[in-house]
């Protein structure tokens, strides 16, 4: 049997990291598909997709061709995930052009938070066998060091506790509070559901929370009978970009919630500032009649009628770039094409949305940290890059491949779109994988049983060379003697310059990759 697959001319890649390590998360992931062009989602053999169980922290996957994509007409889609043991989130991805789009989703581990927040758990309070809670329970995340802020949720005796499906929760309740401030980096980038609504207007957050409330037997509580209180302080010295003053008692603030299902946040009205407490923090109360994240946003934050330019010095550095655009309330990821040294803001978002603040401009490579400083409208953010190693080096790796039955074969006169993803082994924690580009396919027979030679270049800065012979197996590309369908790592020495690990994934999540070094 011959398959030959039609090329997938529009890719997505994603990265799904841990907010407090920034590292790949290993363990199983749920991602579905939301927005606009979630039924535009495919996979390797263009089918539709709406969700994948993913291995590794590594996802990619196609969009039809018969999309016209372009800056005026993007394709969108909202990547949701979940996971045993993080909190759910979701992540708005931007496509405008063929070829890769790269993104990144950091997830929360309340056991282990980023740096900026506050979470506790606490077994506290019980319900009865018809879900009323038997008595007054209060809960407060824990103070926050770097702000000395904290979050607290107060249920009410005889407040009925239920399920997503209406079922009522009975037995010891266990709540889990989490505050997130609203300068630190880490905090900031874990902020889920993008930095718009999908109405167009900005979320500039002055702090945010996390909450989940379940029984003994691991049933979540979702809603209540009636509202709870939940209460967040506002640091001292905070300003308020809405009225350019420092956060004072009587201003007014938005609530929102996110919703997860719909990935999107949405607006549940407003508040007012209270306080000062006598550490001189403010603080604001609301009721809340579901669980989710709730973030407090500024109101009336100007926006950009035009938007900043940023201009790069390579180095160098002819890959993918990494960014981050950060400013108190704000942090936007970006992901520079290669060989792209000029862009313009607002890239993926509308103009109106963007907000007229003062950001900095981080730009990470392998060789070092970028910084520069500017004004997201106005701005003219020109920023040089640490130097480049001055050469790559090639990478030679041999996978045989075979069908479930010995007996059969599948030859390939097409590959599918894949992702080589890479980083040395000696990377920091948190060294984000870059993205190889310049892939180019070879294909020859290679005796029996019929396989082909894959030829594509990868490499530090997207340069180098990797060979890999196939097979099809199930809509996978696996290794020789492993069935796993999660990423696997390849990695390579050269002289002096110790190993570079590298992630290979279809767009069906398929790994394709060595666990051996390769001398």
């Amino acid at each position: 049997m011959v398959i030959g697959l039609d090329s997938v001319e529009t890719t997505v890649s994603g990265q799904f990291l841990d907010a407090r390590t920034g590292e790949l998360i290993e363990q199983p992931l749920t991602v579905t598909f939301q927005g606009p062009n979630a039924d535009d989602v495919i996979d390797m053999f263009s089918k539709p997709m709406d969700r994948q169980e993913i291995d590794g922290g590594l996802a990619s996957f196609g969009l039809r061709n018969s999309l016209n994509l372009s800056e005026e007409s993007p394709a969108r889609v909202t990547v949701v995930a979940e996971s045993d043991g993080y909190i759910p989130t979701g992540r708005p991805v931007t496509v405008n052009s063929e070829g890769e789009t790269t993104f990144i989703v950091y997830m929360i581990d309340p056991g282990n938070p980023p740096a900026g927040s506050a979470v506790r758990s606490e077994r506290s309070g019980e319900a009865g066998s018809d879900g009323t809670v038997q008595q007054d329970v209060t809960v407060g995340s824990g103070t926050e060091q770097q702000s000395s802020a904290r979050a607290a949720i107060q249920l009410s005796q005889g407040t009925v506790v239920r399920d997503a499906d209406g079922g009522t929760l009975s037995g010891p309740l266990t709540t889990t509070l989490g505050y997130f401030n609203n300068s630190s980096g880490p905090s900031l980038r874990s902020f889920p559901g993008g930095v718009e609504t999908p109405e167009g207007e900005n979320l500039v957050t002055a702090g945010y929370t996390s909450i989940e409330i379940e029984e003994s037997g691991g049933s979540e509580a979702a809603t209540f009978s009636q509202p709870v209180q939940l209460t967040v302080d506002l640091p001292s010295g905070m300003t308020n970009p809405g009225t350019g003053q420092p956060i004072q008692a009587g201003d007014d603030i938005d609530i929102y919630s996110y919703d997860t299902d719909q990935a999107k946040w949405v607006h549940e009205g407003s508040a007012t500032v209270q306080g000062p407490r006598a550490n001189g923090n403010y603080f604001v109360e609301y009721p809340v009649d579901h669980l989710s994240y709730w973030s407090l946003i500024f109101p009336g934050v100007p926006t950009c009628t035009s938007g900043a330019s940023i201009t790069i010095n390579r180095s160098g550095n002819t890959g993918p770039l990494q960014a981050t655009l950060r400013a108190e309330g704000f942090s936007k990821h970006l992901t520079i094409p290669a060989g792209v040294s000029t862009i313009s803001l607002p890239d993926d978002l509308k103009l109106g949305s963007v907000p007229a603040l003062d950001a900095t401009l981080t730009i990470r490579t392998e060789t070092g940290e970028s910084t520069q400083t500017g004004n997201l409208c106005s701005g003219s953010f020109n920023i040089v890059l640490a130097q480049a190693p001055d050469e790559a080096s090639d990478v030679t790796g041999n996978v045989t491949l075979q069908c479930p039955n010995t007996d059969e074969y599948v030859r390939m006169t097409s590959i599918p779109t894949a992702t080589v993803k890479y980083r040395r082994t000696d990377a920091s924690e948190g060294t984000t994988w870059d993205t190889a580009t310049d892939l180019q396919w070879d294909y020859q027979r290679r005796g029996a049983p019929p396989g082909w030679r894959q030829l594509f270049r990868a490499g530090r800065d997207g340069r180098g060379g990797l060979r890999f012979q196939d097979l099809l197996r199930r809509g996978y590309l696996y290794p020789g003697g492993h069935h796993g369908n999660g990423p696997g790592d390849l990695l390579y020495r050269s002289g002096q310059r110790g190993q570079l690990q590298l992630r290979f994934c279809s767009s069906r999540l398929a790994g394709l990759a060595l666990r051996r070094p390769v001398l």
